[in-house]
């Protein structure tokens, strides 16, 4: 059977033509869809509410504010977030150096000065400050290289000091060590101490060369008890003949005298105060001249020394009326029962062929105080 006309007009009515309006109740589950969303009176007003997600939006904002704080850094390289990132991990110990940071303490910088005047007095007690000589103060500059001169080491020679440049030199040997200035020069003279001192050599615009000494009064050291063999003992108030002779020793003389001292303990201060000069000539034999000098003061458990001494030497010699203050070591445990004074005796003997001469004098004793 063939199909008839109105068949065909069956089957085209049964299609929706695209002028036609196709009602919502004609879409399957459309209106319950409906039912969920927003209208778009409400969408309008979400949109504009400021106060629509406040609190999401703070979080954000102090989230942001937080990582701008920590990327605040001068390096205009790093301009985005990635490159940050990637510097940070490309730095396997930062963890490591973040853990090693000091900690800010309230009321400190770390700069501070927290040296305090108890800090201070130690130190001065163990003969660690200097004692400044010079009229001048220019100030060490921006960058100061340092040297260390020993024994083995000679002269100094500036003359090739840069100018607007300084340098400082530390003297551990034995001698005075003499300064090639090589031009003009001012403030102190053109040497450095010896062991113990230092001086400040500053090269102004001009050439001209500034000197400023720092000199330590005293310094110490072990005193091996076989040192001590190269001493004569004497005693104090008591004449005695002391012979010089120009072929052994360069012509000196070495003496020791043992004063025993009690209550010496760590951090005490000795004080050796001489009222007349340290030895009175009765005679001489065979000698120009004559001097003596207080060098050292080793301290032993033994009138005859120990193995356990320890030696104050003078950097600057007594020779007349004076005093001296020797302060103990922080935390000693030396056994200190006695103080050996040790002389240096020095004289021109007359009589080169045989190149002997003598002395007859006495050792004036001094006051001494321990104060602890």
């Amino acid at each position: 059977m063939k199909p008839a006309q109105e068949h065909f007009s069956a089957w085209i009515d049964s299609f929706w033509h695209k002028s036609e309006q196709i009602p919502m109740s004609s879409i399957e589950g459309l209106s319950r869809a409906i039912e969920n969303t927003a209208s778009a009176g409400q969408m309008l007003n979400h949109i504009n509410d400021t106060n629509a997600h406040r609190g999401l939006f703070d979080e954000l904002k102090n989230q942001i504010q937080a990582i701008q704080t920590i990327l605040q850094v001068d390096d205009v390289n790093l301009d985005t977030l990635q490159e940050i990132v990637t510097e940070l991990k490309s730095n396997a110990k930062l963890q490591e150096l973040i853990d090693k940071k000091v900690n800010k303490e309230e009321g400190k910088g770390l700069s501070s000065n927290d040296f305090t005047n108890e800090h201070k007095q130690k130190l001065e007690k163990v003969g660690l400050f200097e004692e400044k000589t010079g009229a001048y103060n220019l100030g060490n500059g921006d960058e100061v290289k340092k040297y260390y001169l020993t024994n083995s080491d000679g002269d100094i020679d500036v003359t090739a000091l840069p100018t607007n440049s300084a340098v400082e030199i530390y003297n551990f040997s034995d001698s005075v060590k003499k300064i090639k200035v090589g031009g003009k020069f001012f403030g102190g003279l053109p040497y450095v101490g010896k062991k113990g001192s230092k001086v400040l050599l500053k090269k102004l615009n001009d050439g001209t060369l500034f000197i400023e000494q720092f000199n330590k009064k005293m310094f110490f050291e072990a005193f091996p008890k076989p040192e001590l063999s190269h001493y004569r003992r004497v005693e104090f108030n008591k004449t005695e003949n002391i012979t010089i002779n120009i072929n052994r020793n360069n012509g000196y003389a070495y003496c020791y005298i043992a004063i025993p001292i009690e209550g010496v303990k760590s951090e005490s201060i000795i004080s050796f105060s001489f009222d007349k000069e340290l030895s009175t000539v009765g005679s001489t034999y065979s000698l120009a001249f004559y001097h003596s000098q207080l060098t050292s003061i080793a301290f032993s458990s033994s009138i005859d020394g120990s193995e356990d001494m320890f030696g104050c030497v003078l950097n600057t010699p007594l020779r007349e009326i004076g005093k001296v203050e020797v302060p103990i070591p922080i935390d000693s445990t030396y056994n200190i029962n006695y103080a050996l004074l040790c002389y240096e005796l020095s004289g021109m003997p007359e009589n080169f062929e045989t190149g002997d001469g003598s002395v007859n004098l006495v050792f004036n004793k001094p006051t001494v105080v321990v104060k602890n």
